[in-house]
């Protein structure tokens, strides 16, 4: 009897001590929350942009109805038909030729001059003095000459240039040789020049051209009577 009621009395602490252990371990239960997905704003606009733009739909990495203006480039755009007749050749074909059929008669008569000094003429004058005037008349290509009255020089070296340029020359009484010696020949040749002659009223006396070698002379001869003062 004795053993029995202390029996008893094991299993009621037994139990006893398991329910207040269950309490201790009794486990809370958190409900679960649906976390809603961020929608990224950026490329929400980007879409819309582009919809409102094209009006098709638009995916994540594919963009429909998208019109792509196409560029053309014309390459015969301004530019010239071939054509093997030059109408401005054409047109002034009589001009040309002409050109050349005068410089290579130029070209001859160089030739012919240059074989030896050229006397260019004499004439007679009641002047002080003279202007002449005198240019290259064929290329400007570096021409020298020196001025000589009477085998004394009173211009030692002039350069022939395309542009006039003047010299006063007085004169003696009586006979005046006037010598235009070629100090060079320019780069296209013979020394080429141009020249007019004028008293001391502005009157012409002549106008002449010269082309000679280096060393050559072209010669003009005045007779002067100078004016006198009464």
């Amino acid at each position: 009897m004795r053993f029995t009621i202390t029996l008893c009395f094991l299993f009621l602490s037994l139990g006893l001590f398991a329910q207040i252990d269950s309490k201790k371990k009794k486990s809370i239960r958190i409900p679960a929350r649906e976390v809603k997905e961020k929608k990224d704003s950026t490329k929400s606009d980007l879409k819309k942009e582009v919809k409102d733009k094209t009006g098709g739909k638009v995916g994540v990495n594919k963009i429909d109805n998208i019109n792509f203006k196409k560029t053309t480039i014309d390459f015969n755009k301004n530019k010239k038909e071939f054509s093997m007749f030059d109408s401005n050749r054409l047109k002034h074909s009589g001009e040309l030729f002409q050109k050349n059929l005068d410089k290579q008669t130029a070209d001859v008569e160089a030739i012919v001059h240059t074989l030896s000094d050229q006397f260019l003429g004499e004439y007679d004058v009641k002047v002080e003095f003279v202007n002449i005037i005198c240019r290259d008349y064929g290329a400007e290509d570096g021409d020298y000459i020196k001025i000589l009255l009477n085998e004394n020089t009173v211009i030692p070296r002039i350069r022939l240039s395309n542009n006039f340029r003047r010299v006063k020359i007085d004169l003696v009484d009586g006979e005046n040789v006037l010598d235009f010696k070629a100090l060079n020949q320019g780069s296209q040749g013979a020394n080429t020049a141009y020249f007019e002659v004028y008293d001391d009223n502005g009157k012409l006396i002549s106008s002449k051209e010269w082309a000679l070698m280096t060393g050559q002379k072209a010669t003009v001869i005045f007779r002067n009577q100078k004016p006198t003062s009464d």
